[in-house]
């Protein structure tokens, strides 16, 4: 195989690894509140509210947002801590963005 074809080839493997982007989430979802709640009892619609802006806000700065059922319900942890240390997140702020994206995500079904 020449250089080109197999330089070509691992752009396409690489692509193909990367967390597939959709539109930014334009409201919560009807259950989220109660998926969030099994987490966090005292999480309020307000608060999801505002972790979805700082999804929409932050995530967008660095990078497309992803499709949020497309991630494994595993990964999001791990994910989650690392992006919110690039985006400079603090609490109370922190906890709402990842409320929202954990509960978004389960909302929209994502694999385990």
């Amino acid at each position: 195989m020449s250089a080109r074809r197999l330089t070509l080839f691992a752009c396409f493997v690489l692509l193909g690894c990367y967390p597939k982007s959709a539109p930014p989430p334009k409201a919560l979802a009807p259950t989220q509140l109660q998926l969030a709640q099994v987490r966090s009892a005292d999480i309020s619609t307000e608060a999801l509210e505002r972790g979805r802006v700082s999804f929409v806000g932050k995530c967008g700065e660095c990078h497309d947002h992803p499709d949020l059922s497309a991630v494994r319900m595993s990964k999001w942890p791990a994910i989650l801590e690392e992006m919110d240390e690039k985006a400079d997140l603090v609490e109370p702020a922190k906890g709402e963005l990842n409320a929202f994206v954990l509960s978004a995500a389960e909302a929209a079904k994502a694999p385990r």
